[in-house]
């Protein structure tokens, strides 16, 4: 309850701050439903090329295939640190539903998805190579003695 109410009070202050002063943007996010195909398949596909441009993240994109590989067998058996897994896929799911829902009025979708999601995906691998350093089969390669905290 604490770590959430520091977390939302910087939201809660600014709130009240544009409130105060007339701080108001127009609205990008499109609220009704719908579906095009075209700008999902773009978003798809240019998070994908961008999470295997090894020029972005360098050796990241083979050090978490081979993480993936060696782990896959302790994640299907035991389920090591599946929710982990989940968590970050999901969260590259929601963020590209963000990208989906965004009405590009001052920026094009490609300008975007170039230069805003290699951030976004820069803390993808972060937390996918701190799953790879969790995982039980990371310390059979690494040999580690003992359990791992």
């Amino acid at each position: 309850m604490i770590f959430t109410s520091v977390s939302i009070f910087p939201l809660c202050v600014w709130f009240i701050f544009s409130g105060i002063y007339g701080l108001h943007s127009e609205n990008v996010v499109i609220t009704k439903p719908f579906w095009d195909v075209e700008k999902i398949t773009q978003i798809r596909q240019t998070i994908g090329r961008l999470t295997t441009i090894s020029s972005y993240y360098g050796w990241s994109v083979y050090a978490l295939l081979i993480g993936f590989i060696t782990n896959l067998w302790f994640l299907i058996k035991s389920r090591d640190n599946l929710n982990f897994l989940c968590i970050i896929l999901l969260s590259l799911v929601f963020y590209m539903l963000i990208l989906y829902q965004i009405e590009y009025k001052w920026d094009s979708l490609m300008n975007v998805l170039t230069h805003s999601a290699k951030r976004f995906l820069f803390l993808f691998y972060t937390f996918s190579l701190v799953l790879f350093i969790y995982q039980s089969g990371s310390g059979i390669c690494f040999k580690k003695n003992g359990p791992f905290p």
